[in-house]
């Protein structure tokens, strides 16, 4: 409608359901909104490239960045700390932390479909497009001096089954 024209998407107050803000948003906004584990933020990706961080408390965009040029779709990982970005182009998935700062960059080969949060398994599933592969993204911080640095490991094999094929998970 009119909101989707002007770029302006509605917050509605639950009980009457009418509009209680507005807010400016980027072009096409993709893959729906993503609640942080409060329910305090919540999080768009829209397909050319821009991920939000919006303050639901506060009615207020807090920032947005450039996490790609062609975005399928975000998820946020169970704890709420991790952000992770699925992209055609280029072809890799993106981790950010909460407040949506580079984490890394993780090169595909293959344009990303999508990306999901895999809470028992306190990681992200990640669907290839062009290759019957998932790959399965685990973060785990590693103790360096007085920080604790993040990086997406290797997880147990599983095998795929589709089309008659056989995939192994691939592991980042």
């Amino acid at each position: 409608g009119l909101e989707f024209a002007l770029k302006q998407y509605p917050f509605l107050d639950g009980d009457r359901l009418e509009p209680i803000r507005r807010f400016a948003s980027r072009y096409a906004l993709h893959g729906g909104p993503k609640f942080s584990p409060d329910g305090r933020f919540v999080y768009f990706a829209s397909r050319d490239g821009w991920i939000t961080r919006y303050d639901l408390w506060g009615l207020e965009t807090l920032v947005e960045v450039r996490a790609g040029i062609n975005t399928r779709n975000a998820a946020v990982s169970a704890d709420g700390r991790y952000v992770a970005v699925a992209n055609y182009l280029p072809h890799s998935l993106v981790l950010l932390d909460h407040e949506l700062r580079f984490v890394k960059e993780i090169e595909t080969g293959s344009p990303v479909s999508a990306v999901y949060d895999a809470q028992p398994r306190k990681s992200f599933v990640v669907a290839l497009k062009d290759v019957p592969e998932l790959w399965e993204a685990v973060v785990v911080e590693k103790p360096r001096g007085r920080t604790r640095t993040p990086e997406v490991l290797a997880s147990v094999p599983a095998i795929i089954a589709g089309a008659g094929e056989r995939a192994a998970w691939r592991f980042l």
